[in-house]
């Protein structure tokens, strides 16, 4: 009987109470979306600087990890026959690293050059679906590299321009080579990979004195990141020399950037639910206050204050069940869409590719999201209706019915 009664009556007031189901509503939907907003951002954040920058795990020599020299190495072929025979990893690429000052006609710059097998390479990192202008690799050019569309605007050289590298090589004796342009690649700037210079990796090898088998780096990309932890630590204990690292200590911005805006949501969140609290204690209260006469005559024949105080709990958490599984729907509606079809944010291209993030975001939230709204909503319809339910069992029966 009282969850009939509380039922009727928030519809005694039909626009009050939708007024305050369309606030719950809309805010859930804002709530969902802009958190899909972010997740998909923070993903997409993750996923370009897994592909770009750390793959999911690098394997270096311990020297290698200290002083960036290109004489500390390591023999590649025990980790690759390690990777090959396991099912979690979905592919690998062989590197050499070389720090190198580059000298064009007009300019000279610093760069990193960064050798590499070409087909290894692009199923860790997908750099030939970067190229813009010119083509991959090709071997009827002695020393042919790809270099980013930003170093060649500072460099103020194009396609099939000759550049002259001058590095050390594995003995330490300084080495000069001529490299041909042969391709130029979109890469993201602000994370320094559009300081890289790609090359093949036999080439650098016999300019660098590099035996077939040495490497410095070896970069691992996983079928799936649940893989990743126990991987690296299946290769710590296999290949004590070396260092192993996965992707957050290589890079600890990405780990920060998903805390960032992780807190920026719980942030938001809490306002939101701040706000619904006095939204909810203001419509209650204001629904007692035109029921006091009413309350009070309830009390006088006979219904004790514990029923009373339940009464109004209820209509608060019926008012909530109506608006939550409504602002949900739309909210799971609205990330679903975007997520076939990308939300654009061309207008925003290139301030986005300076935080190495891309232009079209896929909105994406996990049950776990959901379901912590849902509960907060709830929690917090419940602590609102506290207020005004207290207020009701401290009314004097006699007061109320003779007030006017």
């Amino acid at each position: 009987m009282l969850i009939k009664i509380a039922w009727r009556n928030i519809w005694r007031n039909p626009l009050r109470s939708l007024v305050l189901i369309a606030a719950i509503v809309i805010g859930v939907w804002a709530l969902i979306f802009i958190n899909g907003l972010s997740s998909g951002m923070v993903d997409g954040y993750i996923s370009n600087a897994i592909s770009n920058r750390t793959a999911h795990i690098q394997v270096h020599s311990l020297q290698f990890e200290r002083d960036n020299e290109i004489s500390h190495c390591y023999n590649g072929i025990p980790v690759e026959d390690f990777l090959n025979q396991s099912n979690k990893v979905q592919s690998y690429s062989p590197r050499i690293i070389v720090n190198s000052m580059m000298l064009a006609s007009q300019s000279t710059l610093g760069a990193t050059i960064i050798g590499i097998d070409s087909i290894a390479e692009d199923s860790v990192n997908p750099y030939k679906s970067k190229i813009t202008e010119g083509k991959s690799f090709d071997s009827s050019i002695k020393y042919p590299i790809l270099i980013s569309e930003y170093l060649a605007d500072k460099m103020k050289v194009k396609l099939h321009s000759k550049l002259i590298g001058n590095f050390q090589n594995k003995d330490g004796d300084i080495v000069a080579a001529k490299f041909r342009v042969i391709g130029l690649l979109n890469v993201a700037k602000g994370d320094g990979q559009e300081m890289n210079i790609l090359t093949p990796i036999d080439g650098l090898r016999s300019l660098t004195g590099f035996e077939d088998t040495e490497v410095n780096e070896m970069a691992i990309l996983m079928k799936d990141v649940e893989f990743i932890s126990e991987f690296q630590q299946q290769l710590s204990e296999r290949f004590t020399s070396l260092s192993i690292k996965n992707y957050k200590e290589i890079a600890p911005d990405i780990n920060l950037m998903g805390i960032q805006i992780y807190l920026g949501l719980t942030v938001m969140l809490v306002i939101f639910m701040m706000a619904l609290i006095f939204g909810i204690i203001n419509t209650m209260l204001m629904a007692v206050l035109e029921r006091y006469n009413e309350l009070g005559m309830l009390m006088a024949v006979g219904m004790n204050k514990t029923k009373l105080f339940l009464m109004i709990v209820l209509e608060t958490i019926f008012i909530s069940i109506v608006g939550l599984p409504i602002g949900i729907l739309m909210g799971s509606t609205t990330i679903y869409i975007y997520q076939q079809k990308g939300l654009q944010l061309d207008r925003w291209a290139k301030g986005l590719e300076e935080f190495g993030m891309t232009s079209v975001l896929y909105p994406q939230l996990s049950l776990t999201i959901y379901g912590i709204i849902a509960v907060s909503v709830f929690i917090t319809a419940l602590v609102a209706a506290l207020y005004p339910a207290r207020k009701v069992i401290n009314i004097n029966p006699i007061d109320a019915i003779n007030k006017l």
